[in-house]
C-alpha cells in the first residue's frame, strides 16, 4: 500500500521518484488541467501515472534499454 505521508521535498533522491510517490499517495487528486476542444479537462495523478507507464513501455519495445 503506497504511503500517504507528504514527504518533505528533500527526502526524494530523484525527480521519477517523487514523482512515483506522487502518483501512488494522491491517485485520484488533480495532477493537470489541459484544454481540449475549447473546454478545461482535468487529469488525475492516477492517468498520470498509467501514461507515464505507457510511453515508457513504448520506448521499452522500440528497443531502448532501462535507465537510457
Amino acid at each position: 500500500m503506497a504511503d500517504p505521508t507528504p514527504k518533505p521535498s528533500g527526502s526524494f533522491r530523484s525527480v521519477p521518484e517523487m514523482w512515483h510517490h506522487r502518483c501512488h499517495s494522491v491517485p485520484d487528486a488533480e495532477a493537470f488541467y489541459s484544454k481540449r476542444d475549447g473546454a478545461w479537462v482535468t487529469t488525475t495523478w492516477r492517468q498520470a501515472g498509467e501514461r507515464e507507464r505507457e510511453i515508457a513501455n513504448g520506448l521499452l519495445a522500440l528497443g531502448l534499454q532501462a535507465e537510457e
